[in-house]
């Protein structure tokens, strides 16, 4: 969902195409980042901090507010959506959407949710092979069969069974 979210906002903000949904898409997106990776490392992008994902936040409220004259916002009319009251309502979505899709995701409300230690310590593991014990779930490839019709003394193909 983060990944369609941040490539349609970034693709619409291209475009200068609604204008006001883009930058809610991209706030709610940076917003998950800062929340979940970056917050913990303080503000500057030297230490893996949230500094180059308020510059987005900001770049993407200013667009929201007036994406300038070769935006297809403009093109098509749509001037009436943008301005400082659009541009403030993007910002609160934005930041709204993406604390409630990390608290959402961190539920498992949306998807089954991962198993707990409890599931995980009865789950037969010395059974598997080494490879799907470490959590990697990778199949080596069925041996095949010739592919040589067998036949009966009488010549007829005898049954694959």
């Amino acid at each position: 969902m983060a990944g369609w979210s941040e490539f349609l906002g970034g693709v619409l903000l291209v475009f200068g195409f609604l204008t006001p949904l883009a930058a809610i898409l991209i706030i709610s997106v940076m917003t998950v980042a800062v929340l979940t990776v970056h917050a913990k490392n303080g503000p500057w992008i030297t230490d893996q901090g949230y500094e180059y994902n308020a510059v987005l936040v900001a770049v993407a409220f200013v667009l929201a507010a007036s994406p300038g004259s070769w935006a297809l916002d403009n093109a098509f009319g749509l001037n009436g959506i943008h301005g400082t009251g659009a541009a403030i309502i993007a910002l609160a979505l934005g930041l709204w959407g993406g604390y409630l899709a990390l608290v959402v995701g961190r539920s498992g409300r949306l998807a089954g949710a991962p198993p707990t230690p409890a599931q995980r310590a009865s789950e037969p593991t010395q059974a598997l092979p080494p490879r799907e014990r470490e959590g990697r779930i990778i199949r080596d490839p069925q041996p095949t069969e010739p592919t040589t019709p067998v036949q009966t003394p009488s010549g007829a193909p005898a049954d694959p069974r």
